[in-house]
């Protein structure tokens, strides 16, 4: 027999979004009245949290809720901030680990631009392309085509 949700049914999506809302917020009100350790809370909220996913729009209101209900209670599981602070943590690594690939990327290109034009680079040379930001490395790398000696393609 099947379930009242169907088959291709999410759980986490059922119902309407300001429906879930609600009953996820009603949910993380009660786990405040009970005189719970801050690991429980969490620990539970995090399932509440799995099992009723929001849209972004409806999560930061309710963060910004339980942020409130927070100072009331003087309980603190996990703030908003703290999860917006984790959320652009994440951003600000990827984004710099992006630059840095990207950067890495074009000093190899350039060095092996530069070793077939020009033959092996001295450490110094190394060092400084490796050192440059990606702009500069493009710079050098377009000039590499019309220079006649590696001075004119570094400076």
């Amino acid at each position: 027999m099947r379930g009242s949700l169907g088959k291709s049914a999410n759980v986490r999506e059922c119902g309407n979004a300001p429906d879930r809302y609600a009953a996820k917020w009603r949910l993380a009100r009660l786990l405040y009245e009970h005189d719970w350790d801050r690991q429980r809370i969490i620990d539970l909220f995090s399932v509440i949290d799995w099992m009723m996913a929001l849209p972004d729009e409806l999560q930061r209101t309710l963060w910004n809720e339980l942020e409130e209900l927070e100072r009331t209670k003087r309980m603190p599981y996990i703030t908003s901030v703290e999860r917006f602070g984790i959320e652009k943590g994440i951003r600000i690594g990827e984004q710099r680990g992006e630059q840095r690939g990207e950067q890495r990327g074009a000093a190899n290109l350039l060095l092996r631009l530069i070793e077939r034009r020009f033959g092996p680079p001295d450490a110094a040379t190394r060092e400084r392309i490796r050192a440059s930001d990606p702009d500069t490395l493009l710079n050098w790398s377009e000039r590499i085509l019309d220079a006649k000696t590696l001075d004119e393609v570094l400076h």
